[in-house]
């Protein structure tokens, strides 16, 4: 006879069974894995400018006024909350053959959180600027403001 708490760990045990077969479950752990450094951006966004436009696109969910002060060039500043894995993904962001993330620094919840979506929705090769735009800018790459991009 199963008791109380033997039936909640079986039932939890289906759940993650049911949810892991899904497919669409992205941890920490993917976000890590997906992780390159501003070194490596850099070089990404020179091949960009060197002759395949869409290559890299680059995506930043800090807030507007934190965008406008300063931000990779070329990248654009997406709300985490506009990209959903339950909604259709953005044709335009499909022609891209890599999406890089990045945040304010490396803790930021905000850059993981959009990785983690974006991967979840099924974007292929989504990467997630580790050092985020502190390391950017410490490492003195090229910086654009408010109205440039």
């Amino acid at each position: 006879m199963m008791t109380r708490g033997s039936w909640r760990v079986v039932a939890s045990a289906l759940a993650a069974g049911v949810l892991g077969s899904c497919g669409t479950t992205v941890t920490e752990r993917d976000v890590e894995k997906a992780a390159i450094s501003s070194g490596e951006v850099y070089k990404l966004v020179r091949t960009r400018d060197g002759g395949k436009p869409q290559a890299v696109l680059i995506l930043d969910p800090r807030g507007p006024a934190e965008f406008s002060g300063g931000h990779v060039p070329g990248a654009m500043n997406v709300p985490i909350h506009t990209v959903r894995p339950d909604r259709e993904r953005d044709a335009r962001w499909e022609a891209y053959s890599t999406i890089v993330v990045y945040g304010s620094d490396p803790g930021s919840a905000v850059a993981r959180g959009l990785a983690k979506r974006l991967m979840g929705a099924g974007y292929k090769d989504v990467r997630f600027m580790r050092d985020g735009f502190s390391g950017w800018t410490r490492a003195e790459y090229p910086v654009a403001r408010s109205g440039e991009r």
